[in-house]
């Protein structure tokens, strides 16, 4: 009788780094996102009608991570392993143009404040919910074990 041996391969990403930083940039962003629902009212009042600090402040997170998106050079391989936090990353994101975009059709609009802070509520969890899928990632990554 014939003897035969299937392999067994075992992938993943060794990118700790952009895991860890992908995971600090969405927190970030989770935290700037929900002390601004907490506080939509007097962020509001603080920055005026015409003002463009605040959502300034929320595309500078975009554009960080905009930084943990493009990887130039990678492997076809290991970016078709990391789509599922790079998703999470790119959702992150996301959110805070979102939020920025309230910001400025919402200072017009300051008798619509309960429907514009339940919208960054909703923002907000939904941004807690990519940090959970980063912080996921990069625990599964350290803690799994290569044979």
């Amino acid at each position: 009788m014939g003897a035969f041996v299937i392999p067994r391969v075992l992938f993943r990403a060794q990118f700790p780094g952009l895991l860890r930083g992908s995971a600090l940039v969405a927190t970030i962003n989770a935290i700037m996102l929900s002390l601004g629902a907490a506080k939509l009212k007097s962020l509001l009042n603080a920055i005026g009608p015409h003002s463009d600090a605040a959502p300034a402040l929320l595309l500078v997170v975009a554009g960080l991570v905009s930084a943990f998106m493009a990887r130039p050079g990678e492997h076809v391989l290991a970016s078709r392993i990391l789509v599922g936090p790079r998703a999470a990353v790119l959702l992150s994101g996301f959110l805070s143009y979102a939020a920025a975009i309230s910001i400025v059709v919402g200072t017009d609009v300051v008798h619509e404040l309960p429907g514009l802070q339940w919208t960054w509520w909703i923002l907000a969890s939904l941004s807690w919910l990519s940090v959970v899928v980063l912080g996921l990632a990069a625990a599964l990554a350290r803690n799994q074990k290569t044979a």
